[in-house]
């Protein structure tokens, strides 16, 4: 017969086995194995869409340091970062960057339903007289889009710049997607964006610094924004866009 401690070293030596082995399987699989999102252990450096470099691990890890400084959201989970080298360093807007991101005062009263709405419809609307403040009407409420996608581009302010179109009329608007790193949103909200960035880029590919051509169709939910007018491609007549995007769903088949 085993003596009692015998058994017990036995197993306690099976269950920290176990769990080596499960820890490293859990890490090998899924995003963490091709690392495709922020690490929880600061274990490797992940690239968001624009290029840049993040160094993470997620809210509430020992690994946390004081040099963590850039809060991150993905797919509802947040990371402490600091940034890490890259291809291209995100630069983040200005112009009504708070209203663009939800970041401004009143992004806590937008109404985040979204309300089916069209292409045609949205860009019939009259633009509001003060243009990069948030205006009652269209830019407090969230809007969704059937649409045909023409085209996609990474901006310099390190947006997704998508345009589409109406699919019964072929007239056209943007919707931006702004990156991860430039958002200063609440938590849900910032999740959503940063949901929507990854959704297009599954669906389209990475957005480059030159216009790509698109094919196929989506549906996307987003809050209205009225933008003042200089030469965007694909710009509504009253220059209303969906900025931000907060969830882009890809139609039958790949863009």
């Amino acid at each position: 017969m085993r003596r009692p401690g015998v058994v017990l070293l036995v197993l306690a030596l099976a269950l920290l086995a176990a769990g080596v082995a499960l820890s490293g399987t859990t890490h090998r699989s899924g995003c963490h194995a091709a690392h495709s999102c922020p690490s929880d252990h600061h274990s490797y450096v992940w690239f968001d869409a624009a290029g840049q470099g993040w160094d993470c691990a997620k809210v509430g890890a020992p690994e946390v340091t004081a040099a963590d400084t850039r809060r991150i959201y993905y797919d509802g989970l947040a990371y402490q970062c600091h940034r890490a080298g890259g291809s291209q360093t995100p630069t983040c807007g200005v112009e009504a960057w708070a209203v663009k991101t939800l970041s401004d005062s009143a992004a806590h009263e937008v109404d985040l339903r979204p309300r089916l709405t069209t292409v045609e419809a949205l860009a019939a609307l009259r633009a509001p007289g003060n243009i990069g403040t948030r205006m009652p009407g269209a830019e407090m409420r969230t809007w969704r889009i059937r649409v045909r996608l023409l085209w996609q581009k990474l901006e310099g302010d390190s947006d997704v710049h998508l345009v589409v179109a109406d699919p019964r009329t072929g007239r056209t608007m943007i919707a931006e997607l702004p990156s991860p790193g430039c958002v200063g949103a609440a938590a849900g909200v910032a999740s959503q964006m940063a949901s929507a960035r990854r959704a297009i880029a599954r669906a389209c590919g990475p957005p480059t610094t030159s216009f790509t051509r698109l094919s196929g169709t989506a549906t996307i939910d987003g809050v209205a924004f009225f933008d003042f007018a200089h030469g965007q491609r694909g710009a509504a007549g009253n220059e209303v866009e969906l900025h931000p995007v907060l969830r882009f769903t890809p139609g039958p088949g790949r863009c």
